[in-house]
């Protein structure tokens, strides 16, 4: 069987979610209804490298760590509101000026993005060798190449 990635599928975020919020709530005897819509956007255009099982985690947790009857999307983890914030779309554009930094994460991000591409573009796209240029694994790599949607 031919499934495409959840990525691929974003109108079924929404639909796996409501069911891991079922769960999780019978889980954690919790009474989590309803969901934001920052946080469904934010749910829906994230990348979901981990497909349905990071979802599902997500949801969990977020359940578990919930005080009331709604997921907002600052309850969702770091790397989902920052994949899916203005600074994010940033990372896709060719150009950023330092007028483009709102805060020092942001700034963090986009230079740690272009040291990865400067290593990239020295290493002549390997990505073993950049990782090694960078001093991280190459898994990390890969999912940085993801998340800054790198063009390689």
């Amino acid at each position: 069987i031919d499934l495409p990635p959840l990525r691929e599928r974003k109108e079924d975020i929404m639909k796996f979610a409501g069911h891991f919020i079922k769960q999780a709530n019978k889980d954690f005897n919790k009474n989590v209804t309803q969901i934001e819509d920052s946080a469904k956007e934010s749910l829906v255009n994230y990348h979901w490298h981990g497909n349905i099982r990071e979802l599902q985690n997500v949801i969990k947790r977020v359940v578990l760590l919930s005080s009331n009857d709604i997921i907002t999307s600052e309850q969702l983890p770091e790397e989902i509101r920052v994949f899916c914030s203005n600074a994010a779309n940033k990372f896709k554009q060719d150009t950023t000026t330092e007028d483009d930094f709102s805060d020092l994460k942001s700034a963090t991000l986009i230079k740690e993005k272009d040291v990865i591409e400067k290593a990239l573009q020295k290493t002549n796209n390997n990505k073993s060798k950049a990782a090694r240029l960078l001093n991280i694994d190459r898994k990390t790599l890969y999912n940085k190449i993801k998340l800054y949607n790198l063009k390689i």
